[in-house]
């Protein structure tokens, strides 16, 4: 199905020592072949790309937002565009994905792939123009992919 595509190769940190990181490096171990296939798939300008994922604690994502985006709150997922070799890192916050998925009503493990692949969208150019309520067209299409490949991931099996 995918032998044309050559899928983007993800690396993944986890300096963060909590229980919640150790759990959600875990849970992306599982999924992040699958991940790299599905997104490649969907978005051809990662294709064959590396891609860092920085799991990491509340204190330093808050940090970060503040810093890149001038957010003084904690999020979920940042992503930062960086120059070949390596596309991107994406730094996911599992304490807040954690969080975010008791208030969503969603299991953490889906949640937690949710916000990788929207990491990943944004890596490829996607964006959805800071606002998830606007209608817009682009807005639109990243979520629509990013639901798609999520559905993707797990009814693979993975």
């Amino acid at each position: 199905m995918h032998a044309k595509i050559k899928p983007l190769e993800i690396f993944l940190f986890t300096p963060c020592e909590a229980d919640v990181c150790s759990a959600a490096h875990k849970v992306l171990v599982a999924h992040l072949k699958t991940v790299a296939i599905h997104v490649s798939t969907v978005c051809s300008t990662l294709q064959g790309q590396e891609v860092n994922i920085i799991l990491c604690d509340r204190t330093q994502i808050r940090k970060l937002n503040r810093q890149f985006r001038q957010e003084d709150r904690a999020t979920d997922v940042l992503s930062f565009p960086l120059t070949e070799p390596v596309a991107g890192e994406v730094w996911i916050s599992p304490g807040m994905v954690k969080k975010n998925a008791r208030e969503f009503g969603e299991v953490f493990e889906k949640e937690l792939v949710r916000v990788l692949v929207h990491g990943l969208l944004h890596l490829g150019g996607m964006d959805h123009d800071r606002s998830f309520r606007d209608g817009d067209e682009q807005t639109e299409e990243m979520f629509s992919l990013q639901e798609r490949v999520l559905r993707d991931v797990f009814s693979a099996g993975a």
